[in-house]
């Protein structure tokens, strides 16, 4: 579980980063913004690859994650261009509140899964 509590502590913080770099931001400016569109897309790779990275069994203690659309926020952030900068927007505004909301109801409902227990 210390394993899993630290990439679920990753999670969190990147997502909390995304949150702060967009907040106040339209979709506009977020396309005018190199620097933070850079920054965005590397902290939701970090969030895409952790939860990647997640064992099963937190996958399925968590099936309200949305693994399959993250897996696809990955795939499309690896890809230059527009379609990329959409995906990240699109991620930034819906999936990391919404995951980062899950998982505040996880802390509560499976507290072993954060927990910074060795073995």
């Amino acid at each position: 579980m210390l394993v899993t509590a630290a990439m679920l502590g990753v999670i969190a913080e990147a997502g909390d980063s995304v949150l702060t770099l967009v907040d106040g931001l339209d979709e506009a400016d977020f396309a005018r913004s190199r620097l933070t569109r850079h920054e965005v897309r590397r902290q939701l790779l970090e969030i895409a690859d952790a939860l990647q990275a997640l064992p099963e069994a937190a996958h399925d203690a968590m099936p309200e994650i949305d693994w399959p659309g993250w897996h696809g926020t990955a795939t499309a952030l690896s890809q230059a261009g527009p379609s990329a900068d959409d995906a990240a927007w699109f991620a930034a505004r819906s999936m990391v509140p919404a995951t980062l909301m899950w998982l505040q109801v996880y802390r509560r409902a499976e507290p072993d899964l954060f927990e910074f227990r060795p073995h």
